[in-house]
């Protein structure tokens, strides 16, 4: 799922700007990712909690792959927009039974477990958008292949392969027999159904530092998709080729599998505490200025640090924020994260989109920096007592 879904995020980006796409409407297509998923995130996590994982994980990828094959036939910005809706909620759906299954296996590894997870989701960070830049360029769809217009514009080469691959994954995930925690009964006590979302939510955010360890999520998640979204515009300005673009994600991308790869022995010399605040301050300092060079591997090595702390946001607050919650309530907790990561996805790319159609692309990495920067604030004034407990 992240392959395909990293694959097929940035050459949408593409795709837009060969239909015309300005950068606000590229800021709302990147925003329409998060549309669906927004509303659905909590009510998904509610019904992981009575009904188990699998069922959800399944559907998720099957929505996933149904999206890269429909983009082939795509041919309008609007349409672009529908189907990056779809794309995220079909991530939704997978992702947040994915956590709930590791949320629910014990707490014995959790850490060992979130940072295996996170560590493939990295490994589709950085595979995706350099193979998709490959094939981009460099391998066009065959003309016995082609069912349509929309097959010639940019990117069909990569909607195929990510469709194929997606099929793959459909297919690995129904074969699997393993039926979740909740069909196992490995839950003691499942959430009482007469309990109202809101209420859920409530007890969900009361954990200690609940607020501040989801802000840093939204910033991390928000600042990756800012990158996947208007790198290739700024690449594209710079006169970068593609496969150029794709292995500059792909660096950032590479630099987050190091640092999660890491992260046990970092949270035990640092503190969890720490490197929460650690993640999001330096990826502030090095973003800032990215637009204003002009040197590719100076690029590369500024997105290679910035990989590097971002990669550790989500795991740390993952852990932080299922290990708070109550034992009959992970799903939800998951939900609640997630519902929150959206909310970040749908309103900051629409306001930085906004921002950019006066003030320039470079607004969007200052933006990011700004974004970050606030969070590691926030995450220092409010978390005191959290730093002091960890010693």
């Amino acid at each position: 799922m992240q392959l395909v879904v990293n694959a097929v995020r940035p050459t949408v980006s593409y795709r837009a700007l060969a239909l015309g796409a300005d950068n606000f409407q590229l800021g709302l297509i990147a925003a329409g990712f998060a549309l669906l998923s927004l509303v659905f995130a909590i009510p998904v996590g509610r019904m992981i909690d009575h009904r188990g994982e699998m069922p959800f994980i399944v559907s998720g990828l099957v929505l996933v792959t149904a999206v890269a094959f429909a983009l082939l036939t795509v041919d309008s910005i609007w349409a672009l927009f529908a189907t990056q809706a779809v794309l995220g909620l079909g991530q939704v759906l997978t992702t947040v039974g994915m956590q709930a299954l590791i949320a629910n296996s014990g707490s014995e590894h959790r850490d060992s477990r979130f940072g295996a997870f996170t560590v493939v989701v990295s490994l589709g960070q950085f595979a995706g958008p350099a193979v998709a830049g490959v094939l981009a360029q460099h391998v066009p769809v065959p003309e016995a292949l082609r069912m349509g217009p929309a097959m010639s514009l940019a990117g069909s080469s990569v909607f195929l392969a990510a469709g194929v691959a997606g099929l793959i994954g459909c297919l690995l995930a129904m074969s699997n027999r393993h039926q979740g925690s909740a069909a196992r009964g490995d839950l003691v006590t499942k959430p009482p159904t007469d309990v109202s979302m809101l209420r859920s939510i409530g007890r969900v955010l009361r954990q200690p530092s609940a607020p501040q360890a989801m802000f840093a999520s939204i910033a991390v998640l928000t600042t990756t998709d800012l990158l996947v979204a208007y790198l290739p515009a700024y690449g594209e300005a710079a006169g970068l080729s593609t496969t150029t673009v794709g292995l500059l994600l792909s660096a950032r991308a590479g630099a987050s599998i190091c640092s999660r790869l890491f992260l046990q022995p970092l949270t035990r010399m640092v503190g969890r505490f720490r490197l929460l605040v650690l993640s999001t301050a330096v990826p502030a300092l090095v973003l800032a200025p990215l637009t204003l060079l002009e040197s590719v591997p100076v690029a590369f090595v500024l997105l290679v640090i910035a990989g590097f702390g971002l990669g550790m946001g989500q795991p740390l607050s993952l852990v932080w924020i299922t290990e708070t919650a109550p034992g009959n309530m992970r799903g939800t907790a998951v939900g609640v994260r997630l519902s929150g990561n959206r909310l970040g996805q749908v309103a900051i790319p629409a306001l930085v989109g906004g921002v950019v159609g006066s003030a320039g692309l470079g607004a969007v990495f200052v933006a990011m920096a700004v974004m970050l920067a606030g969070s590691s604030m926030l995450t220092i004034t409010g978390s005191r007592g959290r730093q002091s407990e960890e010693g």
